[in-house]
């Protein structure tokens, strides 16, 4: 695995978190490329003012739409959580909550006749062998 797999530098950094125990640090920094010294800064600071919101949001959205009975959208979730009096915005409940329904809603299990009666997962599970085997 290299460094082309994660998306962003915190994602490097929760992977080696991850796997201290398995892997000496100063090696898989090397892999993927950091410096030592910017992991144990992210590792010391822990989680940003921006991701303890983010997930404090995430459930007060989830909250709101489980107590309209999964009626309301996001104009609506966000002007019962204004109301409440978070500051939270239309376009931003709208993408957390579009994040929370593929995750919930999208079923990597279904059998597709398109993919030849496989998952979703069986398919990208194959894509990524024969991609390591070419």
């Amino acid at each position: 695995m290299n460094a082309s797999h994660f998306q962003e530098r915190w994602e490097i950094y929760g992977f080696i978190a991850s796997y201290k125990h398995l892997y000496p640090i100063e090696r898989m920094c090397k892999v993927f490329k950091v410096s030592r010294s910017s992991f144990y800064r992210w590792y010391r600071a822990g989680p940003s003012k921006r991701a303890l919101e983010h997930s404090l949001f995430t459930d007060l959205i989830k909250n709101e739409f489980d107590l309209s009975k999964q009626r309301y959208g996001s104009t609506k979730i966000a002007e019962q959580l204004k109301r409440k009096g978070h500051c939270i915005s239309r376009s931003r409940v709208a993408k957390t909550s579009i994040f929370e329904y593929i995750e919930i809603w999208y079923n990597r299990k279904r059998l597709h006749s398109f993919l030849g009666y496989k998952t979703p997962y069986e398919v990208e599970q194959e894509f990524y062998q024969f991609k390591n085997v070419a």
